[in-house]
C-alpha cells in the first residue's frame, strides 16, 4: 500500500510539472534573444542531428557510459545525492561549456561560437535522451513512476544550467528575469490547462 501511494504521488508530481516543462522550454527559446551572439538555430540543429543519428544510425551508448563513469567517480562524495547530479549534469556538456568559456572569454575568440552552440545542443540532447532510456530500463514496472518523477527535474535542471552558463559566458545576469518570465508563463499555462479541463467536463 505504501509503495502504491508513493508511486501515485510521483505520477501526480509529473502531471503537475508538465505545464512547468512546457513553460521552461518555451521561455528559454524566447530568452535566448538576450544573447545576440548566440544562435538558437545552431543549438537546435545540434539537437536535431543527434536525434536523426540516434534514430537511424548509432545510439551512442558507449559514449554515454564513458561520460557517466567519469561523472560517477567525480561526484561519489555527494552520496546519496550523486545519482541526482549524474542525471542532471552531463560530462560532455560540462567539457563543452568549459572550452566555450575559455575560447570566448579568456582567449577572446568568438569565431567558433556557432560550433560550441551546436555541440551544446547535441550533447545536451544526447544526455537527456539516454538518461531517460537508462531510467526506463532500470524500472521494470509498466507505468514507471520513478522515471516520471525524475524526468521533469532533469529537463528543468538542464535548462536552468544553460541559462546560468550563458549569463556567465556573456557576462550579464538575466537569470532572475528568466525566472520571473517562467513563473508568469507557468501560471498562464496552468490556467489554460484548467480552463480546458473544466470546459471538457462541462460539455
Amino acid at each position: 500500500m505504501g509503495d502504491f501511494l508513493i508511486s501515485m504521488i510521483k505520477i501526480m508530481f509529473f502531471v503537475v510539472l508538465l505545464p512547468v516543462i512546457f513553460a521552461t522550454v518555451s521561455t528559454f527559446q524566447n530568452h535566448l534573444a538576450n544573447y545576440p551572439d548566440l544562435d538558437l538555430e545552431t543549438f537546435l540543429s545540434g539537437a536535431y542531428v543527434l536525434l536523426m543519428i540516434f534514430l537511424f544510425f548509432y545510439q551512442f551508448w558507449g559514449v554515454y557510459e564513458f561520460g557517466k563513469n567519469v561523472m560517477n567517480n567525480l561526484f561519489k562524495f555527494l552520496a546519496p545525492f550523486d545519482k541526482l547530479f549524474l542525471h542532471i549534469l552531463s560530462f560532455y556538456v560540462l567539457v563543452t561549456m568549459a572550452i566555450f568559456y575559455v575560447t570566448n572569454n579568456l582567449l577572446n575568440v568568438s569565431d567558433y561560437n556557432f560550433l560550441f552552440m551546436f555541440l551544446l545542443g547535441f550533447f545536451m540532447s544526447l544526455h537527456i535522451l539516454l538518461v531517460a532510456q537508462d531510467m526506463q530500463d532500470d524500472e521494470k514496472s509498466l507505468i514507471k513512476p520513478n522515471y516520471l518523477f525524475h524526468l521533469p527535474v532533469i529537463i528543468i535542471g538542464n535548462v536552468f544550467i544553460l541559462v546560468l552558463f550563458f549569463d556567465l559566458l556573456m557576462e550579464r545576469w538575466t537569470f532572475v528575469d528568466y525566472f520571473k518570465t517562467l513563473s508568469l508563463e507557468t501560471q498562464e499555462t496552468f490556467m489554460i490547462s484548467l480552463k480546458s479541463i473544466f470546459s471538457i467536463e462541462g460539455s
